[in-house]
């Protein structure tokens, strides 16, 4: 368990792994935990290999869940490989749950998890940006009750593949 304070308090993640320089975070696995109350859930930057899996995380500011590349934002800090985002339970996020954010050479699967009153202002509860030779998998997810079943397509080397759920 993860608690926090106030979320208000500090611009920070519950859990942050990553590095700012060109090192990478191989395999993370963040499973059967509850993080509650923060400005943002996980911040996970720099990763080959992401997997995370039946958690609850609520009440946070920012996301719930965020998987990008660091501030120098080049190909060797992009988000890669396979990036599993499975069974968690996201409530009451005052932003996006799920944000990924400059992704190259990877298969994404996010499947099975249920968000329940959350997104920005503009009602994005999901948002990719910038993925360039990556598969996407979005399959069995409930937005607010709403299952959406299916959504499932390559995004190829040069593209500016963008992928936006709303409620």
């Amino acid at each position: 368990d993860v608690p926090g304070d106030d979320p208000n308090s500090v611009r920070n993640a519950a859990v942050y792994i990553g590095t700012a320089g060109l090192d990478t975070i191989k395999n993370f696995t963040f499973d059967r935990n509850t993080v509650r109350g923060h400005f943002q859930g996980l911040d996970i930057v720099n990763a080959n290999g992401v997997t995370v899996s039946n958690n609850t995380i609520s009440n946070t500011i920012h996301n719930a869940i965020a998987i990008q590349s660091s501030t120098s934002n080049t190909m060797e800090t992009y988000a890669t490989g396979y990036i599993l985002i499975t069974g968690n339970k996201i409530y009451n996020i005052q932003d996006r749950a799920i944000r990924f954010n400059t992704v190259y050479n990877a298969v994404i699967e996010v499947s099975y998890n249920e968000i329940v009153n959350s997104g920005d202002e503009d009602g994005e509860v999901i948002r990719t940006e910038s993925l360039s030779e990556t598969h996407w998998h979005y399959w069995y997810n409930t937005i607010d009750s709403v299952m959406i079943e299916l959504d499932d397509r390559p995004y190829f080397y040069g593209d500016i593949g963008k992928v936006v759920y709303t409620k």
